[in-house]
């Protein structure tokens, strides 16, 4: 019989242990036993994946929305955890990346553009995931209406909401030059990321490519 049960509010993880001997976890039907003395570095690992008991202390994404009347707007939702992200399935150097890219996150002294790629199922929206449940900044912008990057209004936009960090998946039809020319989307982020408006907007913006 258990002697005791510890469980998480997170998507199907039960943690229980026998007598300080053994833990087993039950994650997405599969059966794991731990030995009692890593219990503490599984919690560590674990305990950013878990959704907490205060329904108001959960973790939401923000993302782009639009209206008829009002234009673009920032909305929020409940943010869906999945299976908990290993770092070590990224590329070598990949967790020292990800150290200097939350530290950056926080730093609103220094602004810019992030450029992350890999082909097709390689873990990028995974990580945005993550990203998302380590920082209330992030606003996802969904394809449908990453086109409204390149428009006049959009650095007015981002203007009015400053302190913000913009992610862009499948960037390649948006900000990619074409021949010679650069888009006005791209002309836009690099203005608001690196032109004298940075100073103004304060705004970043993380972009992914299915590209190697």
């Amino acid at each position: 019989p258990w002697d005791k049960a510890v469980c998480f509010s997170a998507v199907n993880v039960g943690i229980f242990y026998v007598g300080n001997i053994i833990f087993y976890v039950n994650y997405d039907g599969f059966s794991v036993v731990f030995e009692a003395e890593y219990f503490e570095e599984y919690i560590d690992f674990l305990e950013q994946y878990v959704f907490p008991e205060n329904p108001a202390d959960q973790p939401e994404i923000n993302y782009l929305t639009q209206s008829p009347r009002d234009g673009l707007e920032i909305d929020s939702a409940p943010l869906v955890y999945g299976k908990p992200l290993d770092l070590m399935n990224y590329n070598e150097g990949f967790e020292e990346f990800n150290k200097k890219l939350l530290a950056w996150m926080e730093d609103w002294k220094n602004t810019g553009l992030v450029l992350l790629h890999g082909m097709a199922g390689t873990g990028k929206t995974s990580f945005l995931r993550y990203l998302c449940s380590r920082s209330k900044d992030l606003v996802y912008i969904p394809s449908d209406l990453a086109s409204h990057i390149g428009d006049p209004n959009f650095i007015k936009f981002l203007r009015n909401n400053r302190r913000k960090i913009f992610l862009v998946e499948d960037a390649e039809n948006v900000v990619v030059s074409n021949g010679h020319n650069r888009t006005s989307a791209l002309q836009n982020l690099l203005n608001a990321t690196d032109g004298f408006l940075s100073d103004i907007i304060q705004c970043k913006f993380i972009l992914t490519f299915n590209t190697d």
